[in-house]
């Protein structure tokens, strides 16, 4: 293929996005990566593994292999540092979030895309009857794929912003919709003289509380269960967020800032992460990431620097520093205003 292709062909690449992210996805239900593990399987032994045909499953090789997913040694196929992630073990794993972002579930949601754009209201509530959040509750299966995109997410933020932050100058973390308690618990192991708060919904605190036991936090950190639109019912040192605002609207989201000013401690502060939007041109995740937002949700976005500091003013907040990290995500550090 020329180095230089013509906009018409850069453009039917674009659109042929599709067929490499159903590789992947495709190679990922299969279990190819599991399968070749470590080491270094033919053609033949990894079709045996998996329960399919030779001839296509290498065509599909071949497919990954241009996607620099697996590589063909000469003696058998092994997996790439990029595939190594499709494992479901591995660090930082994306095996669960491949798994969801393929479901037939999320397919049908972006096929409500023009919807959204006609209307300003949910694909995925357009296409399935229900809102995301409530599907969610209703299958059990789906939801667990979620989480544990939510938690390998979390994993990766949570390695970037210990890099990032020091926590140790806080007395008391509460980590607000902190989900299975992957980033407080690892900010807590990192600062042994740090106490920690998980505050979220009913049916996530049971998760939480396994993880925290697992990790031998208990006697250091608390978990309680409410609704943080209903309010905040904790003064603490620092407050934090991770991917948390950009499920809401504007107005949703300075309700939340709003009941954490509310209380927190004039010295105290509010630690978000966020992706943030950089100008539009050049290669932006979080653009298309923000119209994932439009799609599965009612009213969530990602928003720009402006955005943030709009958003934290409303709620009586100033937005003091942004902290590029490693992630995706931001940290947005706020304070009294």
């Amino acid at each position: 293929m020329p180095d230089v292709l013509t906009p018409s062909c850069r453009m039917l690449q674009l659109v042929m996005g599709r067929f490499a992210s159903q590789a992947v996805i495709v190679a990922a239900r299969l279990g190819v990566a599991d399968a070749i593990g470590d080491g270094v399987l033919s053609g033949a032994d990894l079709a045996f593994s998996l329960g399919t045909r030779e001839a296509p499953l290498v065509r599909l090789l071949g497919a990954l292999a241009a996607l620099g997913v697996v590589q063909d040694t000469g003696a058998g196929w092994a997996l790439t540092p990029l595939g190594h992630s499709l494992r479901p073990n591995a660090p930082h794993s994306v095996h669960d979030a491949v798994l969801f972002l393929g479901s037939p579930e999320h397919d049908a949601a972006w096929s409500g895309l023009e919807h959204s754009l006609r209307t300003g209201r949910s694909g995925f509530t357009h296409v399935h009857g229900v809102s995301f959040w409530d599907h969610m509750e209703a299958h059990p299966g789906l939801a667990r794929r979620f989480d544990g995109m939510i938690a390998g997410n979390a994993a990766m933020f949570r390695d970037a912003v210990l890099a990032t932050c020091d926590f140790s100058t806080f007395g008391t973390l509460v980590d607000l919709g902190g989900s299975q308690g992957v980033v407080l618990c690892g900010i807590l192991q990192r600062n042994p003289a740090l106490r920690g708060i998980l505050f979220d919904h009913p049916d996530r605190v049971a998760a939480a509380r396994a993880v925290v036991a697992r990790a031998g936090l208990a006697e250091r950190c608390e978990v309680i269960e409410g609704d943080f639109f209903a309010g905040v019912p904790v003064r603490a040192d620092a407050y934090l967020m991770t991917s948390v605002l950009h499920d809401w609207d504007d107005d949703r989201a300075v309700a939340l800032l709003g009941n954490i000013r509310s209380v927190m401690p004039e010295n105290a502060r509010v630690l978000a992460g966020e992706l943030v939007l950089q100008p539009p041109g050049g290669m932006d995740p979080a653009r298309l990431l923000d119209l994932e937002m439009l799609v599965m949700t009612e009213g969530g976005r990602e928003r720009t620097e402006d955005d943030f500091r709009d958003l934290f003013a409303r709620a009586g907040l100033r937005l003091e520093r942004i902290l590029p990290t490693s992630a995706w995500q931001s940290l947005l550090e706020a304070v009294a205003a």
